[in-house]
């Protein structure tokens, strides 16, 4: 009991700090941080920081990866608008009361035509940005978990190379069937362009606080789940969604953000999970579809 006492103070107090961290200015690099991941959480609106219980719960909440308890392999897929491509991995390795997670989160686009000044064609170039991340999980127990990751930041546009480091912190609990999220992404963290006289850009950084609930109504397991999200310089925008689990089998979801409704679902086979999830997309041109498989050992 000391020990969760404390653990939840600590996430309190990160909590409001970041809050209070959050009003200072932002800029826009590493925009494609805020791009969501894992067909599961898009498909429940964005809202998975009380969840975080597979593999990409790197993206929501580092804390909560202690609810991972094999060997796991995951990546995604998505689809995007106007050429664009986003692609992640993930490899999960519990220890005892920790977990090891390598993370691998890629956009771009590519063959983007160039021009010169007088807007004439040039050759084609490729708009790429990308993170590794190593992460870190600590079980306090079963039901209580703290996080961190550390993520080397690459952007590459034309002849020109960004880099950085990025840090993000997560705490979960589970208390009965609730359970409770909070995380901080992208902390301290900016990139640097290797242009003379240039200077390192800071990256707004993310907070988020959900709640979840299981709820079980017959053969039928429901997992409603409510969250926050804060960016710098940003209005809070709220996510809510739910997950419903019909059978062993399958899994369907539905869920609200800002002012968008996703929806997916997911085939569970075994220890192997195939999964979609449909969102307009964040740019407002046409929709996003994402596909996501994870396999555990």
């Amino acid at each position: 009991m000391k020990n969760t006492k404390i653990t939840i103070t600590l996430a309190l107090s990160l909590l409001a700090w970041g809050l209070l961290a959050g009003d200072g200015d932002g800029g826009q690099a590493g925009a494609f941080l805020r791009i969501p991941v894992g067909e599961r959480a898009i498909g429940m609106g964005d809202a998975f920081t009380a969840i975080a219980d597979d593999a990409h719960a790197f993206y929501w909440n580092p804390g909560g990866m202690y609810q991972v308890d094999k060997f796991t392999l995951g990546s995604s897929y998505s689809l995007l608008s106007l050429d664009r491509h986003h692609y992640t991995g993930v490899i999960v390795c519990p220890l005892n009361q920790e977990r090891l997670t390598l993370m691998w989160n890629k956009t771009g686009v590519s063959d983007i035509d160039g021009r010169d000044e007088e807007g004439l064609p040039t050759q084609t170039f490729d708009d790429s940005e990308m993170s590794l991340g190593l992460g870190y999980t600590h079980a306090f127990n079963a039901s209580t978990g703290l996080g961190m990751m550390l993520k080397y930041l690459h952007h590459s546009l034309e002849d020109s190379k960004a880099s950085g480091i990025g840090i993000d912190l997560g705490f979960h609990k589970r208390i009965g069937s609730l359970r409770l999220g909070m995380s901080v992404s992208n902390l301290l963290s900016s990139m640097e362009w290797d242009i003379a006289g240039s200077e390192a850009e800071e990256i707004p950084f993310t907070i988020r606080g959900g709640l979840a609930c299981d709820i079980r109504f017959g053969k039928v397991q429901l997992t409603p789940t409510v969250e926050f999200a804060k960016t710098t310089d940003e209005t809070i925008s709220l996510h809510a969604g739910a997950e419903a689990g019909i059978s062993q089998y399958l899994k369907l979801r539905a869920g609200y953000s800002e002012d968008k409704i996703n929806y997916g679902a997911s085939v569970i086979i075994q220890n192997c999970s195939i999964g979609y999830a449909y969102s307009p997309d964040f740019l407002g041109e046409g929709a996003t579809s994402i596909i996501g498989l994870q396999l555990g050992f």
